[in-house]
């Protein structure tokens, strides 16, 4: 029995959306990705945490819009664990092993603010109306994180000058 896919509630014929279109071996280990889809006038982003930096990049030619990495100074460099974008690619959101919560521009890269988690952070996303960060942990404690309100209306799409203007 075929059984069809459907992709925002369109009919998928066949296997043809699993084409490899772009092949690009990175060469170090992906802990996560997330790929932002709903952008106005800009080529859908991919964020991912690979071994020690983080590394946003373009989908139609996989050219590298900014990357990050950990501070020199560190003796022990944190992996980047888990990554998060929202849906209009405004916000990107970083966990690394050293337990650290990170908030990006997703666009520019520039930090918008950190925070420190007692735990491994193993799962997030955005609440539904914008105004907090849900995060769960590695010992089973879910943290809801109040979002300052430029991030909030950069989430709900009404961003039109840059989070921090």
């Amino acid at each position: 029995m075929m059984k069809h896919v459907y992709l925002e509630g369109q009919k998928i014929n066949d296997l043809e959306p699993f084409k490899q279109v772009i092949a690009k071996n990175v060469r170090n280990k992906v802990f996560s990705m997330e790929v932002a889809r709903n952008l106005d006038n800009h080529n859908s982003l991919i964020l991912s945490g690979l071994d020690k930096n983080l590394t946003m990049r373009d989908t139609l030619n996989f050219d590298v819009v900014w990357e990050k990495h950990p501070d020199p100074k560190l003796k022990v460099k944190p992996d980047q664990m888990k990554v998060f974008l929202d849906d209009n690619g405004e916000v990107a959101v970083s966990s690394n092993t050293a337990k650290q919560l990170t908030i990006f521009e997703a666009k520019t890269g520039k930090v918008l603010c950190k925070a420190t988690c007692g735990e491994l952070i193993t799962g997030m996303c955005f609440s539904e109306n914008g105004k907090h960060l849900i995060t769960t942990s590695s010992t089973g404690v879910i943290y809801i994180w109040s979002l300052i309100p430029s991030i909030t209306k950069a989430l709900r799409g009404k961003n039109t000058e840059g989070i921090l203007s």
